[in-house]
């Protein structure tokens, strides 16, 4: 088998140290590394100046305003890249040395376009793995497309394979610093609210997930039957596709991947949770629902789960990136940031079709 240069793909805001030590991890196995950074001046700084001083010419580091989390620049990202194949990890990560010492070979079969890898999480407790998913994390950059929903798995246009535990895996080695309860929350109430329209697309594709399928899930047999079945379903029931899930159909949406999840983790509480925990999420759908923004937040939802933040935003032009950076460079981001483009966004869409329609 041939073998093919790989560039290593990294997000990171605020975590110099973290980022300098996967860099150094890294080094030696991959052909490049981009680096997405969305530091203040002084990691910034820092960042630049490990470059220079260790002579790192395979480290190429563009800056992005903070946008609360990478999701929504990595189809920016990815043109980034210097070379055809990507391995995308994240600063609290860590590839096995296995993964490591055969990443060009893995890249080096013409036949796939991208790899599943085994990840392990590390329990809050400290020491010991207890959950492990797949997850998509090599691959030919041209042949994958992310939306820019948090926590999504690309799209892959092409054969995905899966890597064996014994030739490699990720594995969490630091706690994720992630958002406060408060600002996930708000993101959460702009990316989850589903019309019916959204909610087939996304379920047939979550089976697709959970199946771990080489192939579009809504091409094959079970992916058309599922997709049916909503179909007549909501026909019977006379629900339309623009139209907001009921309570019911909420509940059991979140049980059902609750229920999914737990299965593919083999997490048995996950598994024995799965029905309080879809509970408990109805409270909070429910909340969203009495909000005083609701309808602009349905809205805001019912778009960007149809064509992606990305798209929405328009985060995967050039143009784009140099506009949030010189208006919003060295200003506070992060995910306020993005809520107020997405309302600036869905605002401006309303008001040309309103002016339109007049």
């Amino acid at each position: 088998m041939a073998t093919e240069k790989v560039t290593a793909l990294i997000c990171s805001r605020n975590e110099t140290d973290k980022t300098i030590s996967l860099i150094h991890d890294l080094y030696d196995y991959v052909d490049g590394i981009t680096l997405i950074d969305s530091s203040d001046r002084e990691g910034r700084a820092r960042l630049a100046l490990e470059k220079k001083k260790k002579k790192l010419y395979k480290l190429d580091i563009y800056y992005v305003v903070p946008l609360g989390y990478p999701d929504p620049i990595r189809m920016y990202a990815l043109k980034k890249c210097r070379y055809d194949w990507v391995l995308l990890i994240d600063t609290d990560e860590r590839a096995s040395k296995g993964l490591k010492e055969n990443l060009r070979r893995f890249a080096g079969d013409r036949n796939i376009a991208a790899y599943s890898i085994k990840r392990y999480e590390m329990s809050r407790e400290g020491g010991r793995y207890l959950e492990e998913s797949y997850q998509t994390r090599l691959f030919r950059k041209n042949l994958v497309q992310y939306t820019g929903i948090r926590h999504e798995q690309p799209v892959v246009g092409g054969r995905l394979a899966i890597i064996s535990d014994s030739n490699g895996s990720i594995n969490h080695v630091a706690e994720i610093k992630g958002l406060t309860s408060v600002e996930s929350g708000r993101m959460e109430a702009y990316d989850e609210r589903l019309s019916y329209g959204v909610y087939n697309k996304l379920f047939v594709s979550y089976i697709g997930k959970f199946m771990l399928t080489s192939h579009d899930v809504a091409k094959t047999s079970i992916g058309r039957f599922f997709a049916g079945a909503l179909e007549f379903y909501e026909k019977i029931l006379s629900k339309g596709s623009e139209q907001e899930l009921t309570d019911f159909d909420y509940l059991v949406y979140n049980f059902l991947r609750n229920f999914a999840s737990g299965i593919k983790s083999k997490n048995i509480m996950t598994i024995i949770r799965s029905m309080p925990d879809a509970w408990h999420r109805l409270g909070t759908i429910r909340s969203w629902k009495h909000a005083l923004d609701s309808e602009e937040a349905f809205g805001i939802s019912t778009m960007i789960n149809r064509e992606g933040i990305i798209k929405f935003l328009s985060l995967d032009k050039e143009s784009t990136i140099k506009k949030l950076n010189a208006k919003y460079k060295d200003k506070k981001g992060g995910i306020k940031l993005l809520i107020e483009l997405l309302r600036e966004e869905y605002r401006h869409r309303i008001g040309t079709r309103r002016t339109g329609a007049l």
